[in-house]
């Protein structure tokens, strides 16, 4: 069995996070008792070299830089880590609204939008509401470079 070179590892690892962090944001989301907050689990390190450590290191990439990024990564690399986001919200018999997303016409799994990035964000604890607005504006990383940009859905 060939092994996966450390550029693929990081991003897996990274991928491996982001399921992490999405779990405790729901657990968050959905908690009924007031104590019973799930505390978000620590980034990784990634592998001195590769390309992702790089690119963490030259645009100073925080924690929710990096899950902005992961999310919009996700349903092209691995999609079913975003499954998640389809829960049904069994009072309206449809999905939650805020979570965000769409289905696309040619992919058949969750597009996460700013909302998805909100969501995870604010009930991971990495951000309120509107510093997600502010981490996808102009002067910081993820726009000016731009390394991510939100679109029309």
């Amino acid at each position: 069995m060939e092994t996966m070179n450390p550029h693929h590892q990081a991003l897996e690892a990274e991928l491996a996070w982001l399921s992490q962090v999405q779990e405790t944001a729901f657990a968050n989301y959905f908690a009924t008792e007031a104590g019973a907050l799930q505390v978000l689990p620590a980034a990784p390190n990634p592998e001195p070299g590769t390309h992702y450590a790089a690119l963490l290191t030259r645009y100073a990439l925080g924690p929710a830089e990096r899950l902005a990024l992961m999310l919009a990564l996700a349903p092209h690399w691995q999609p079913e880590l975003l499954d998640i986001y389809f829960h049904k919200n069994e009072m309206y018999d449809r999905g939650f609204s805020e979570f965000g997303g769409f289905t696309a016409q040619y992919h058949g799994g969750f597009m996460p939008t700013g909302e998805t990035l909100r969501f995870l964000l604010v009930h991971a604890g990495l951000a309120w509401p509107g510093e997600v607005v502010e981490l996808l504006q102009h002067p910081r990383p993820l726009a000016a470079q731009p390394l991510l940009t939100v679109g029309p859905v």
